[in-house]
Protein backbone atom coordinates (compact mmCIF):
# COMPACT_ATOMS: atom_id res chain seq x y z
CA UNK A 1 0.00 0.00 0.00
CA UNK A 2 1.16 3.32 -0.91
CA UNK A 3 2.28 5.66 1.82
CA UNK A 4 1.74 9.09 2.57
CA UNK A 5 4.66 11.21 3.43
CA UNK A 6 4.98 15.32 4.27
CA UNK A 7 7.15 17.19 4.69
CA UNK A 8 7.66 20.37 6.04
CA UNK A 9 11.14 22.06 5.92
CA UNK A 10 11.37 25.55 4.62
CA UNK A 11 15.13 24.79 3.79
CA UNK A 12 15.40 23.63 0.03
CA UNK A 13 18.50 22.13 0.64
CA UNK A 14 17.67 20.16 3.21
CA UNK A 15 14.24 18.92 2.46
CA UNK A 16 15.53 17.08 -1.22
CA UNK A 17 17.90 15.90 0.27
CA UNK A 18 15.91 14.46 3.04
CA UNK A 19 13.30 13.35 0.69
CA UNK A 20 16.13 11.61 -1.93
CA UNK A 21 17.21 9.74 0.62
CA UNK A 22 14.03 8.53 2.54
CA UNK A 23 12.64 7.62 -1.52
CA UNK A 24 15.31 4.76 -0.89
CA UNK A 25 14.25 3.33 2.58
CA UNK A 26 12.42 -0.26 0.89
CA UNK A 27 9.16 0.40 2.43
CA UNK A 28 8.50 4.11 1.56
CA UNK A 29 10.33 3.49 -2.50
CA UNK A 30 6.68 4.37 -3.86
CA UNK A 31 5.64 6.59 -1.53
CA UNK A 32 3.27 9.90 -2.29
CA UNK A 33 4.76 12.95 -1.15
CA UNK A 34 3.73 16.58 0.11
CA UNK A 35 6.07 19.52 0.26
CA UNK A 36 5.10 22.06 3.04
CA UNK A 37 6.90 25.73 3.01
CA UNK A 38 5.30 26.46 6.23
CA UNK A 39 3.47 24.82 9.16
CA UNK A 40 0.57 27.24 8.44
CA UNK A 41 -1.06 24.19 5.97
CA UNK A 42 0.28 21.22 7.95
CA UNK A 43 -3.20 20.93 9.99
CA UNK A 44 -4.94 21.01 6.60
CA UNK A 45 -3.06 18.43 4.91
CA UNK A 46 -2.85 16.30 8.08
CA UNK A 47 -6.87 16.15 8.30
CA UNK A 48 -7.34 15.88 4.58
CA UNK A 49 -4.71 13.19 3.69
CA UNK A 50 -4.15 11.25 6.94
CA UNK A 51 -0.32 10.82 6.22
CA UNK A 52 2.43 7.64 7.40
CA UNK A 53 4.81 10.12 8.00
CA UNK A 54 5.66 13.93 8.75
CA UNK A 55 8.91 14.73 8.61
CA UNK A 56 8.97 18.58 9.88
CA UNK A 57 11.75 21.14 11.10
CA UNK A 58 12.04 22.18 14.87
CA UNK A 59 12.35 25.65 12.89
CA UNK A 60 8.82 25.51 12.55
CA UNK A 61 6.50 23.80 14.91
CA UNK A 62 7.26 22.53 18.37
CA UNK A 63 6.51 19.45 20.20
CA UNK A 64 3.42 20.45 21.85
CA UNK A 65 1.87 21.81 18.49
CA UNK A 66 2.33 18.26 17.39
CA UNK A 67 0.42 16.68 19.95
CA UNK A 68 -1.88 18.80 19.82
CA UNK A 69 -2.35 18.59 16.17
CA UNK A 70 -2.30 14.74 16.39
CA UNK A 71 -5.45 15.06 18.79
CA UNK A 72 -7.33 17.82 16.20
CA UNK A 73 -6.96 16.28 13.45
CA UNK A 74 -7.41 12.46 14.38
CA UNK A 75 -3.85 11.14 13.02
CA UNK A 76 -3.02 8.86 16.02
CA UNK A 77 -1.22 6.60 14.03
CA UNK A 78 0.70 9.33 12.14
CA UNK A 79 4.38 8.99 12.85
CA UNK A 80 6.23 12.50 13.40
CA UNK A 81 10.01 13.16 13.00
CA UNK A 82 11.46 16.05 13.96
CA UNK A 83 14.35 17.27 11.96
CA UNK A 84 17.52 19.58 13.47
CA UNK A 85 19.41 20.10 15.96
CA UNK A 86 23.06 18.96 17.34
CA UNK A 87 23.59 15.89 19.38
CA UNK A 88 23.01 17.25 23.05
CA UNK A 89 20.69 19.81 22.19
CA UNK A 90 17.08 19.89 23.43
CA UNK A 91 14.62 19.45 20.77
CA UNK A 92 11.45 18.10 22.85
CA UNK A 93 11.85 14.77 21.14
CA UNK A 94 9.66 13.21 24.04
CA UNK A 95 6.79 14.52 21.54
CA UNK A 96 7.75 12.72 18.51
CA UNK A 97 8.31 9.01 17.19
CA UNK A 98 11.74 9.69 16.13
CA UNK A 99 14.79 12.60 15.62
CA UNK A 100 16.96 13.30 12.70
CA UNK A 101 19.85 14.95 13.48
CA UNK A 102 21.83 17.28 11.17
CA UNK A 103 25.15 15.05 11.72
CA UNK A 104 23.25 11.70 10.95
CA UNK A 105 24.55 9.65 7.67
CA UNK A 106 22.24 9.01 5.48
CA UNK A 107 22.28 4.88 7.16
CA UNK A 108 21.28 6.76 10.34
CA UNK A 109 18.34 8.38 8.75
CA UNK A 110 17.27 5.11 6.82
CA UNK A 111 17.36 2.98 10.25
CA UNK A 112 15.69 5.30 11.92
CA UNK A 113 12.73 5.60 9.18
CA UNK A 114 12.83 2.03 8.70
CA UNK A 115 12.25 1.06 12.33
CA UNK A 116 9.33 2.78 12.73
CA UNK A 117 7.85 1.63 10.09
CA UNK A 118 8.82 -2.06 10.94
CA UNK A 119 7.28 -2.74 14.20
CA UNK A 120 4.45 -1.05 12.19
CA UNK A 121 4.14 -4.21 10.45
CA UNK A 122 5.18 -6.75 13.22
CA UNK A 123 2.31 -5.20 15.15
CA UNK A 124 0.01 -5.40 12.34
CA UNK A 125 1.15 -9.15 11.08
CA UNK A 126 0.71 -10.06 14.59
CA UNK A 127 -3.05 -8.55 15.08
CA UNK A 128 -3.89 -10.50 11.76
CA UNK A 129 -2.55 -13.85 12.84
CA UNK A 130 -4.40 -13.99 16.17
CA UNK A 131 -7.66 -13.11 14.29
CA UNK A 132 -7.19 -16.29 12.08
CA UNK A 133 -8.81 -19.72 13.53
CA UNK A 134 -6.93 -23.11 13.64
CA UNK A 135 -8.40 -26.14 11.76
CA UNK A 136 -10.05 -27.47 15.15
CA UNK A 137 -10.89 -23.87 16.15
CA UNK A 138 -13.04 -23.65 12.97
CA UNK A 139 -14.41 -27.01 13.34
CA UNK A 140 -15.69 -25.96 17.27
CA UNK A 141 -17.23 -22.74 15.25
CA UNK A 142 -19.40 -25.26 12.86
CA UNK A 143 -20.42 -27.44 15.83
CA UNK A 144 -21.28 -24.71 17.85
CA UNK A 145 -23.29 -22.68 15.08
CA UNK A 146 -25.31 -26.04 14.78
CA UNK A 147 -26.68 -25.76 18.19
CA UNK A 148 -24.15 -28.64 19.51
CA UNK A 149 -23.74 -28.57 23.25
CA UNK A 150 -20.30 -28.10 24.52
CA UNK A 151 -20.71 -32.36 25.60
CA UNK A 152 -22.24 -32.80 22.45
CA UNK A 153 -19.02 -31.25 20.44
CA UNK A 154 -16.79 -33.26 22.88
CA UNK A 155 -18.54 -36.39 21.85
CA UNK A 156 -18.28 -35.09 17.83
CA UNK A 157 -14.67 -34.30 17.80
CA UNK A 158 -12.99 -36.48 20.13
CA UNK A 159 -12.35 -33.98 23.10
CA UNK A 160 -12.76 -33.32 26.74
CA UNK A 161 -15.34 -30.62 27.89
CA UNK A 162 -12.94 -29.03 29.11
CA UNK A 163 -10.88 -28.55 26.02
CA UNK A 164 -14.15 -27.95 24.45
CA UNK A 165 -14.38 -24.76 26.64
CA UNK A 166 -10.93 -23.96 26.20
CA UNK A 167 -11.10 -23.48 22.58
CA UNK A 168 -14.57 -21.39 22.77
CA UNK A 169 -12.74 -18.78 24.94
CA UNK A 170 -9.59 -18.57 22.43
CA UNK A 171 -12.02 -18.20 19.71
CA UNK A 172 -14.01 -15.53 21.46
CA UNK A 173 -10.63 -13.44 22.09
CA UNK A 174 -9.47 -13.77 18.66
CA UNK A 175 -12.50 -13.01 16.88
CA UNK A 176 -13.85 -10.71 19.70
CA UNK A 177 -17.37 -12.81 19.29
CA UNK A 178 -19.04 -13.82 22.46
CA UNK A 179 -22.77 -15.37 20.92
CA UNK A 180 -23.68 -18.23 19.39
CA UNK A 181 -25.39 -15.54 17.10
CA UNK A 182 -22.27 -13.64 16.32
CA UNK A 183 -20.48 -16.77 15.56
CA UNK A 184 -23.32 -17.72 13.04
CA UNK A 185 -22.77 -14.63 11.21
CA UNK A 186 -18.89 -15.54 11.19
CA UNK A 187 -19.68 -18.79 9.78
CA UNK A 188 -21.75 -18.16 6.73
CA UNK A 189 -20.01 -15.16 6.04
CA UNK A 190 -16.28 -17.29 6.10
CA UNK A 191 -18.35 -19.89 4.43
CA UNK A 192 -17.53 -22.50 7.04
CA UNK A 193 -21.35 -23.62 7.26
CA UNK A 194 -24.56 -23.37 5.10
CA UNK A 195 -27.81 -21.82 6.16
CA UNK A 196 -29.55 -25.23 6.37
CA UNK A 197 -27.03 -26.40 8.27
CA UNK A 198 -27.72 -24.07 11.57
CA UNK A 199 -30.54 -24.89 13.76
CA UNK A 200 -32.70 -22.09 14.68
CA UNK A 201 -32.58 -22.44 18.43
CA UNK A 202 -29.21 -22.08 19.35
CA UNK A 203 -29.03 -22.64 23.40
CA UNK A 204 -26.49 -19.38 24.65
CA UNK A 205 -25.47 -21.26 27.46
CA UNK A 206 -24.07 -24.02 25.61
Amino acid sequence: MQKKIVIAIPYPLLRIGLENTIKRVEILAKSHYFVLHSPETLGEVLLAEKPDLVLVSSSIIGGIMVQTLKEQTSCPHTHFVVVGGLPGESIEAKYYDASILFTDTEEEIEKKISRLFEQEEKEKKSNEEQQVLTPREKDIVICVVKGLTNKEIADELFLSTHTVITHRRNIAKKLQIHSPAGLTIYAIVNKLVELKDIKQNIDPNS
